[in-house]
């Protein structure tokens, strides 16, 4: 449900892209975009998946708390070390590339979505594993009007 709807909400704000943003504006916020996706992909490390499989394994099924834990912890951990080592690296990353100024609050605005959006996958897909479609379909039609 998440999914189509945050193509939908692509499709509904597109006239607002297209009157507000350049031509060369409507490309950086894509390659942002992709950038983030592939950012969360490679920080979550699966854990997502993993936390739904192992929730409703039988075999441990008396750890399901355990498990949440050490996952939540661990994804939590990786998503500081990543900000901290981005804030530390993006002036020279920024000087490196000779980007331009306005590139470096993009940046640090990535910095701070890619672990959010990594720790609110493994939030949800603990909602999912758990079953509890309710919370998950709520949660995720909030995190649409946020998106919006």
């Amino acid at each position: 449900m998440s999914n189509v709807a945050a193509k939908a909400s692509g499709i509904i704000l597109l006239p607002l892209y297209t009157s507000y943003l350049s031509l060369g504006d409507f490309g950086v916020l894509g390659l942002l975009d992709a950038t983030i996706i592939i950012a969360i992909e490679l920080i979550s490390l699966g854990q997502g998946q993993a936390l739904v499989m192992l929730n409703n394994s039988e075999e441990y099924s008396s750890k399901r708390r355990q498990i949440f834990f050490t996952i939540f912890s661990f994804s939590l951990s990786v998503c500081i070390i990543f900000m901290l080592l981005g804030f530390l690296l993006i002036p020279e990353i920024v000087s490196f590339f000779s980007f331009q100024k306005i590139y470096l609050t993009y940046l640090k605005i990535i910095l701070i979505i890619i672990p959010l959006r990594v720790l609110n996958s493994i939030l949800l897909n603990k909602l999912r594993a758990d079953e509890e479609s309710v919370k998950y379909t709520t949660f995720s039609v909030i995190k649409l009007f946020l998106l919006i």
